[in-house]
Formats: C-alpha cells, sequence, structure tokens
C-alpha cells in the first residue's frame, strides 16, 4: 500500500526530538511494508537531502496553493499522513477531493492551541496548577480551526496521552493513538547496564531546541529565578545545550555554561541532573525521555512530567521548592532512586518493540464518520476557499511578471 506523508518541515532528527520522532515513524510505516513518499512545504537544505535519503523513499518538495503541482506530484495514495492540523488545513480537501478513498491521519506533535493557551495563561500570572487546569477556549480561532482539522480525519496519532483524553471526553468518536517515541529496545538494556552504576556525575544539564518558546521561557525564568539559589548554595554548573542557540550573552549569569548544540545526546550521562523547569508546554517532552534512556534524573514540572504515568523521576511547581529540591538531591543517592523504573519505562512504552506494533494495529482501524462529509461540505470550507484565492492571486501575479 502506498503511503502519502505530507511534512510541516523536513524531519530533523539530530535538531529535535519531534524530528526524531518523525523519522522513526517514516522507518517504522516501511518496515510494516508500507511504500512510502515524503513531501513537505519547505524547500530542502544539503544536510536535510542527505538525511532524507537514508530512508530509501520518494520524496520532494510540495507547493502550497498550487493545485497543479499538487495532482502532478501525487500518485493514488492509500493512507495520507498530515504533520498536524496546519498541514491538513492545506492539503486536506485535496486529498478529500481527488483521492476519495485515501484514509487521513492528523500527527498532532501536541495540540498547538492547548500549548498557545497554556502560554497565555502564564503571561497572564495563573499559577502552575491554574495552567494544568485549564480548559480549552473554544471561540479561540486556532482551537477551532485545529479541532476541525481532526474531526474531518478518520483518526489522529498524538505523542500525548493526556490530548486523547481530552480529545476523546468530548469528540468519542474520534479514533485515536498514543505513539511517542521509538527507542532502541537492545540500546535501554545496555544503557541499563552501563549507566545504572555510572554515579560519577557532576553539574546540571539543560537540553532542548531554542526555536520553541516553552523552552527559551524556561530557561529564562530558571536563571532569573531559581539557579541563583542552586549555585550560590552548591557552586556546581548549569551546561545548556540546543539547536538554534543564542548568544552566549543571553543566559549569561554565575555557573551557567552554553554549550550549544550537542553532537550526541549520549553526553547526558555525564551529568548529575536534568533541570526542566518548563512553564507550559503541551505533549511528551523528548528531553525528559533522552535522560531517561541514558539514565539521567530528572527533576521537571507538572507540564514537563504530562503523559508520563507512572513518572519516574521529581516534580516540583513552586519556584523555591523546586531549587530546594535540586540543592536537596544533588548530593544524595536518593536522585537516583527512579533509574530502574525509569529504565522499565522506556522498555514498556517508548521502545520500538512496543510502537512499531502499535501504529501497524492503528492503521487497520480506520473510522468514518458523517462529520467528517459535514466539515467539508462547500458551506463551510472556508479555508479552502482561501487557499483557492491564494493560488489564483499567486498565479495573476506570476502572469504578470513575464
Amino acid at each position: 500500500m502506498k503511503l502519502l506523508y505530507i511534512g510541516a518541515n523536513w524531519p530533523q532528527p539530530w535538531v529535535t526530538a519531534a524530528g526524531l520522532r518523525t523519522f522513526d515513524i517514516i522507518k517504522a510505516l516501511i518496515k510494516i511494508g508500507y511504500e512510502v513518499e515524503f513531501f513537505t512545504i519547505k524547500k530542502p537544505n544539503v544536510q536535510q537531502i542527505k538525511s532524507i535519503k537514508t530512508l530509501d523513499i520518494r520524496f520532494g518538495h510540495l507547493q502550497a496553493n498550487n493545485d497543479k503541482h499538487f495532482r502532478y506530484i501525487v500518485k493514488n495514495p492509500n493512507i495520507c499522513i498530515f504533520d498536524t492540523a496546519k498541514i491538513e488545513e492545506m492539503f486536506g480537501h485535496k486529498v478529500y477531493e481527488y483521492f476519495p478513498d485515501c484514509k487521513r491521519i492528523i500527527d498532532t506533535q501536541d495540540l498547538h492551541s492547548l500549548r498557545l493557551q497554556r502560554k497565555k495563561a502564564v503571561e497572564e500570572g495563573k499559577s502552575m496548577e491554574e495552567v494544568m487546569k485549564l480548559q480549552l477556549d473554544w471561540k479561540d480561532e486556532m482551537t477551532c480551526r485545529e479541532f476541525a482539522s481532526i474531526l474531518r480525519s478518520n483518526s489522529i496519532i498524538t505523542s500525548s496521552t493526556y490530548e486523547i483524553e481530552l480529545i476523546s471526553n468530548i469528540f468519542p468518536h474520534v479514533n485515536s493513538v498514543w505513539l511517542p517515541f521509538f527507542y532502541d529496545d537492545e540500546l535501554i538494556a545496555k544503557n541499563r547496564v552501563d549507566y545504572t552504576q555510572n554515579t560519577d556525575r557532576e553539574n546540571f544539564v539543560w537540553i532542548g531546541n531554542f526555536m520553541h518558546e516553552p523552552n527559551v521561557d524556561a530557561l529564562e525564568f530558571m536563571i532569573k529565578n531559581i539557579w541563583p539559589k542552586i549555585h550560590a548554595e552548591l557552586g556546581c554548573e548549569f551546561h545548556i545545550y540546543g539547536a538554534n542557540c543564542p548568544k552566549e550573552d543571553k543566559f549569561s549569569a554565575p555557573g551557567v555554561v552554553v554549550k550549544k548544540t550537542m553532537g550526541s545526546t549520549k553526553a547526558l550521562a555525564k551529568y548529575r541532573c536534568l533541570l526542566s523547569y518548563l512553564r507550559f508546554g503541551a505533549g511528551i517532552k523528548g528531553k525528559i525521555t533522552d535522560s531517561f534512556y541514558y539514565g539521567l534524573p530528572v527533576l521537571t514540572t507538572s507540564i514537563g512530567a504530562e503523559s508520563i504515568n507512572p513518572f519516574p523521576g521529581f516534580v516540583e511547581d513552586d519556584p523555591d521548592k523546586y531549587a530546594n529540591l535540586a540543592i536537596k538531591l544533588y548530593n544524595s543517592p536518593d536522585i537516583y532512586s527512579y533509574q530502574q523504573q525509569a529504565f522499565d519505562l522506556m522498555s514498556a512504552k517508548f521502545s520500538k518493540s512496543a510502537n512499531e506494533g502499535t501504529l501497524e494495529k492503528h492503521l487497520k482501524s480506520f473510522t468514518t464518520h458523517p462529520i467528517q462529509n459535514i466539515l467539508f461540505s462547500e458551506t463551510i470550507r472556508s479555508s479552502v476557499y482561501f487557499a483557492k484565492y491564494i493560488e489564483m492571486k499567486t498565479n495573476k501575479e506570476l502572469m504578470n511578471t513575464d
């Protein structure tokens, strides 16, 4: 069977956890037996082309708002996965119109509307408890558009059990599946041996893409409000890694060392603890599971621990208590008390063997519902007509330049 995957970006497993997850999903689809084609609205650079070529699939740039190009490039898919609701909004109507038998899936990655509304709550001074209890605003345009995309589709894939529960409670007919990460089973077992006894670690660490707002907010808040107390007491360092890292002076503070990109996540194994004071966000955080993978203890917030149950680490939302807990744990053997549980969790829920089977089973269980056709009806497809308007406007401008 032919499977079309349309992405918002080229998957970059060396840059983001989301990129690695997309890469692993494609690998799993190939292993299951699908003929996968990957297209994205972004033009690739040399490194991205080199990376995608390792998958040995048909790939390319898919022009947005160009119907002729879409019909020329896309060849009779049986299944189409849209990488986020934004991509479904751009191309879902084309798949529906030209390939009516094709099943449509959205990989939400995480609910963008939830993340943005949590950000707004933080900016309004809401407590972490209030942020976690936040209910979606159904008058919010992003929320309505994102859920319209979900309801138009035959199925959704998400990395968050919390979001599956949220969607199912409101729209129980939606066919959804939890599909987090695909860590190698043999390496999980090897790391359990190699890193369980590795207690000769020092300093705190952070890792995350700096193009992601929750990461930047977390670091700025941490360095201003939490780190000074930890550093004054312990005198250790806080090492910062991440793609698109800003200039060092942005996070200038005693004990803070900006390391920029981490060549290999194996470097996490030399640190004492991951500090991840996330105040908003959505979905499972790759920095958290990467830490578990290398036996690195984690101290985070309720946002950071979301959808990982039971959470094999330390959770604290109050900034002062967070700093005190970091100080208490740093020189205590208790900091390693969750290591074995973390490796157990990785094997049970975040391994290739666990999630490849889940994906294969899910791709055989599509649902249809009248709401899918209703939301594609002529009278309410404003996004379709806006796309057609952009296409006509673009074509007219091109003609005028000839």
